[in-house]
C-alpha cells in the first residue's frame, strides 16, 4: 500500500507512523521503481476487520505550494489568496 508521502519536489517527510490491526504476521517496507515507499502486509487466514491508521508530518519548502504562476484566467479570489500567501 502506498500510504507514505514522499520526500522531494518541495516537501520533506519529517515523521511517519503506521498502525495496522488485525496485526499482520509479516510486514515489509520496500521502494518501487518510481521511488514510492510501499508497505507489504501478510496475514494468516481471513480476517473480519482491517484498520490502517497513518500519522505523518510533512514540511513544505515551496513559497507557492501550487508551483505555478497564476494566469489572467485565474479567478480573482484565488489570485488574491496566492498573493497573500
Amino acid at each position: 500500500m502506498r500510504l507514505q508521502p514522499r520526500t522531494g519536489g518541495g516537501q520533506f517527510l519529517r515523521r511517519f507512523d503506521i498502525a495496522v490491526s488485525s496485526a499482520p504476521v509479516v510486514q515489509a517496507e520496500v521502494v518501487d521503481l518510481a521511488g514510492n515507499a510501499l508497505r507489504l502486509f501478510w496475514f494468516l487466514g481471513a480476517t473480519t476487520r482491517l484498520a490502517i491508521t497513518t500519522r505523518f508530518e510533512v514540511e513544505t519548502r515551496l513559497i507557492n505550494p501550487f508551483d505555478f504562476i497564476p494566469s489572467p484566467a485565474c479567478p480573482p479570489t484565488h489570485a488574491i489568496a496566492l498573493r497573500a500567501g
